[in-house]
């Protein structure tokens, strides 16, 4: 099932001074500057790079044509819930002299082992990739289904809260329908573990896959940001995909001059 993107559609500024709880379908502007939500150098090192939760690198790739973040996998969780109902009901048996309970089998045992097989089954690693050179979003498959690819434009994207209704925090979700071929569907795939939760976090991946644009802040980018330029230019510095309420300067100004002659921020601004 495809979703088609608000594009064009740019609400009233108002819209982007708090996030509101379950704002759907976002359209793809830059909203905010990302000073916080952005990737930088010292992000990438052995010692900041590692997810004690994951237990593998966060960042997978990071370079001027992709972003691959390591994505959360149930696998270890499912085997881990498998084989602990598992042995519950193996000592409820035990402390029954062995009698066969069959309604505890039935309840407890025979899910426990479908849970095993499921964290057997399921990919031991996930990632979501974000593909500025091909405007696409990759986002991992329902269960061990292949990922699953699709236009940047038409991924279906919404903001979630985060900590149920006790809190007032937020995060940002990706929302795609993810159809199993057995039937099952899994909707959202969050990225809350690394964003700050707020709109520069949507303003920096907007900004990123805005291919006619330069990169985003973030010292991480710094090597690739000539290269980018170079590539830019030899395409004669074709207009921004997405619109943005803030300035998307270049990182010198030699380079801002330049594109300039083509193209200047206040003509891709909304209010």
């Amino acid at each position: 099932m495809k979703h088609k993107s608000h594009q064009g559609k740019i609400h009233h500024p108002d819209r982007y001074s708090k996030i509101p709880y379950d704002l759907a379908d976002l359209e793809r502007v830059i909203v905010q500057m990302p000073d916080e939500t952005c990737i930088r150098t010292l992000d990438l090192t052995e010692e900041n790079n590692y997810n004690p939760v994951l237990k593998r690198k966060l960042f997978k790739e990071v370079n001027e044509n992709r972003v691959v973040i390591a994505g959360w996998t149930h696998h270890k969780w499912l085997i881990g819930t498998g084989i602990g109902s598992f042995l519950f009901v193996a000592f409820f048996q035990y402390v029954f002299n062995y009698l066969f309970i069959w309604p505890v089998w039935l309840l407890i045992g025979l899910p426990s082992l479908w849970v095993f097989y499921l964290g057997i089954k399921l990919p031991k690693e996930n990632t979501i990739a974000f593909h500025r050179d091909r405007g696409l979003l990759e986002l991992p498959g329902a269960l061990w289904d292949p990922p699953v690819i699709q236009k940047f434009d038409d991924a279906y994207i919404r903001f979630s809260k985060d900590g149920g209704s006790y809190t007032n925090q937020f995060e940002w979700s990706i929302y795609m329908h993810r159809y199993h071929k057995a039937g099952f569907k899994n909707m959202g795939v969050a990225l809350g573990r690394w964003s700050k939760g707020r709109w520069e976090t949507w303003s920096f991946w907007v900004w990123y896959m805005d291919k006619n644009r330069p990169l985003p802040p973030g010292s991480a980018f710094d090597e690739f940001r000539k290269a980018d330029f170079d590539r830019r230019k030899s395409e004669g510095f074709p207009p921004p995909l997405y619109k943005s309420r803030i300035p998307t300067p270049e990182s010198t100004p030699e380079q801002q001059a330049e594109r300039e002659l083509y193209w200047k921020d206040v003509d891709y601004m909304v209010p």
